[in-house]
């Protein structure tokens, strides 16, 4: 009994954890994935090589959804998507030094804490 109650509550943790929303607004079903860019969150800098073509890849899909989805939207879901993959966001420096490298023009930085107020 107490082995099943563990296992759901790991199932609860993992849904809870893998849930993306922020400020109400459900992200779930919106396709930012910043992975390819994990590293460069990590390391806090772009590395010897600068951002790979995946996560530039990444950077310009975010640049498509702001013209479907609006600036509010996909700001918001782009700051948890950041906020997933590192605690406490990136800088802003290095996030203006990353969409200039990938040639990503958006109104909005890719901290992890930015307001979107936009």
């Amino acid at each position: 009994m107490a082995g099943a109650m563990k296992a759901a509550f790991l199932v609860f943790l993992v849904g809870l954890v893998s849930t993306k929303t922020c400020l109400g607004q459900d992200c779930e079903n919106v396709p930012i994935d910043l992975q390819a860019c994990a590293l460069i969150f990590y390391l806090n800098n772009l590395g010897s090589n600068g951002p790979s073509p995946a996560c530039c890849e990444s950077l310009s899909q975010i640049q498509a959804l702001e013209a479907t989805l609006g600036t509010n939207m996909t700001c918001l879901c782009t700051q948890a998507e950041v906020g997933f993959i590192i605690n406490g966001g990136i800088n802003l420096q290095l996030s203006k030094v990353l969409l200039n490298e990938c040639g990503v023009n958006i109104a909005f930085s890719i901290t992890g804490n930015d307001p979107c107020d936009v």
